[in-house]
C-alpha cells in the first residue's frame, strides 16, 4: 500500500485511533517513521502515544519500537508517562523502557532520580534496564554524583544497577568511603565483574570494620575459584571463619566451600573440629564440605561427627542422603554405617532414625541394608514407614 503524503497518512492513523483499531495505527505510523519527512510528526507522536496507552501487550512492543524513530520530542512526555503514580503499571513500564532509547539529559536524569525512588520494583528494575541500555554516557552521568556526600550513596546504588564494566573505575573510588553502605554496595557490585582490578579492593574489604562489608566480600571472592590460588584466596578468607560476626563466618565457610581446594578443606576441618565452634557455623561449614563433592571433604565429616550435637548430626545426614555421585555416596553410606554401628545417643530421636532410613534410601548402597532391617522393627511407626520405604529402594536398585 502506497501514500500520497505524510497527512494521508497520519489521517489514515486518527481514522484508525477513533476505531480503536492500534495495529492499523501503528501500520501506517510505521510508514511515516521510514519516510524521512519532518511534516506532521508530532501528530504521528500523539497518535503513538495514544496506541500505547490503550493498545495490548502486542501493540505496546510495537509502539516502543517506533517511538524512537519518531524522534527526541516524544522524550518528555515518555517522562511524564513514567512518573504518572496514576497510570497504569504496563504503561508505565513501557514509558521506562522505551526512554532507555533516549539518549537526552533528561531520559537519564528521570531515570536516574527514579532509582532511589520507593517505586514498584518491577518499574525500578525497568529503570536500570534502561540506564543499562543507553551504556557509557549514563555512567558518566551519575558518576557526578560520587563528588558529593549528599548524593554519593544515591549515585553507588544507581550504578549498582547498571552491570557493565564501565561502572567499574567510578566505583573504585568509593570503596574505602566512610559510610558503610556506599562501602558495601560498591564491592558487592564489583564482586559480579571478573576483572581483576577488582580483586584488590575486595580482598582489603576482608578486613573492613563493617560486617556487612566483610561478608559482601566474601562472598564475591568464593565464587572466584578460578582465581584462589594465583592470589591466596583461601589464606585471606580463613580468619573471617573467626570473625566476631557469626553471619561473616557462615559466608566464609560457603565461600571456602565454593573454591573447592585442599587449603580450603584444612581450613573448614579445622573450625568444625573446635569445641567453641556454634551450631550455626558448623553447619555451614558442613554444608561446605559436602557441596565440595569431595571425597577428603566428606572424611572431615565423619571425623567429627560423632561430636556433633543432635541437630548438627540431623542436618549432616539430611545433606548426605541428597549426594549424587556414586563414590561419594558410598562413602556417606559407610559413614552412616559406622555411625548407626557407634550407637551414637542421638540414634535414639525419632527424627533422626526417620533422616538415617531416608537417606540410606537415597544413597542405594546395599551394604547399609542391616541398618534398614533394624528401624524397620523400629516402636515408632513412622520410623518403620521409611525404613520400609528405604528397603525397597535399595531392592529396586539390585535388581
Amino acid at each position: 500500500m502506497e501514500f500520497d503524503d505524510m497527512n494521508e497518512l497520519v489521517n489514515l492513523a486518527k481514522v484508525a485511533s477513533d476505531n480503536q483499531d492500534w495495529s492499523q495505527v501503528v501500520y501506517c505510523l510505521q510508514q511515516f517513521g521510514v519516510s524521512g519527512e519532518n511534516d506532521g510528526w508530532e501528530e504521528a507522536i500523539a497518535l503513538a502515544l495514544t496506541a500505547l496507552q490503550y493498545g495490548d501487550f502486542h501493540t505496546r512492543w510495537d509502539v516502543a519500537k517506533l517511538l524512537p524513530k519518531l524522534g527526541k520530542s516524544a522524550c518528555v512526555r515518555l517522562i511524564e508517562i513514567f512518573e504518572d503514580e496514576a497510570a497504569d503499571l504496563e504503561y508505565r513500564w513501557f514509558a521506562g523502557r522505551i526512554l532507555g532509547d533516549f539518549h537526552t539529559p533528561e531520559a537519564i536524569a528521570c531515570l536516574v532520580n527514579f532509582l532511589s525512588s520507593d517505586a514498584d520494583d518491577e518499574l525500578i528494575a525497568i529503570a536500570a534496564s534502561a540506564l543499562a541500555n543507553l551504556g557509557p554516557e549514563t555512567v558518566a552521568s551519575l558518576t557526578t554524583l560520587l563528588e558529593d556526600p549528599k548524593t554519593r550513596l544515591m549515585g553507588v546504588r544507581s550504578l549498582s544497577q547498571i552491570r557493565i564494566s564501565e561502572v567499574i573505575s567510578p566505583l573504585l573510588t568509593v570503596v574505602e568511603d566512610p559510610d558503610p553502605q556506599v562501602r558495601a554496595i560498591a564491592i558487592e557490585t564489583l564482586g559480579s565483574f571478573r576483572d581483576d582490578r577488582v580483586i584488590p579492593a575486595l580482598i582489603n574489604a576482608l578486613e573492613d570494620h563493617a560486617a556487612i562489608v566483610r561478608s559482601e566480600a566474601v562472598i564475591s571472592l568464593g565464587f572466584r575459584s578460578d582465581i584462589a590460588t594465583q592470589w591466596h584466596l583461601v589464606e585471606s578468607i580463613d580468619p573471617l571463619l573467626y570473625d566476631i560476626n557469626l553471619t561473616v563466618c557462615q559466608q566464609a565457610a560457603m565461600a571456602l566451600g565454593r573454591l573447592k581446594t585442599d587449603a580450603a578443606i584444612e581450613s573448614l576441618s579445622t573450625i568444625l573440629q573446635s569445641s567453641l565452634t556454634p551450631i550455626p557455623l558448623q553447619i555451614a561449614c558442613i554444608k561446605a564440605l559436602i557441596w565440595m563433592e569431595s571425597s577428603a571433604g566428606l572424611d572431615c565429616i565423619a571425623q567429627c561427627i560423632s561430636g556433633f550435637h543432635e541437630t548438627v548430626i540431623l542436618e549432616t545426614i539430611q545433606l548426605l542422603g541428597r549426594l549424587k555421585t556414586a563414590n561419594l555416596k558410598n562413602q556417606a553410606g559407610q559413614m552412616l554405617l559406622d555411625l548407626f554401628r557407634t550407637e551414637h545417643p542421638s540414634l535414639s530421636e525419632t527424627r533422626i532414625k526417620q533422616a538415617v532410613a531416608y537417606a540410606l534410601g537415597q544413597l542405594g548402597d546395599a551394604k547399609t541394608m542391616e541398618v534398614l532391617q533394624v528401624l524397620k522393627t523400629d516402636v515408632n511407626d513412622s520410623v518403620k514407614f521409611h525404613a520400609i520405604a528405604a528397603i525397597r529402594q535399595l531392592e529396586t536398585i539390585s535388581t
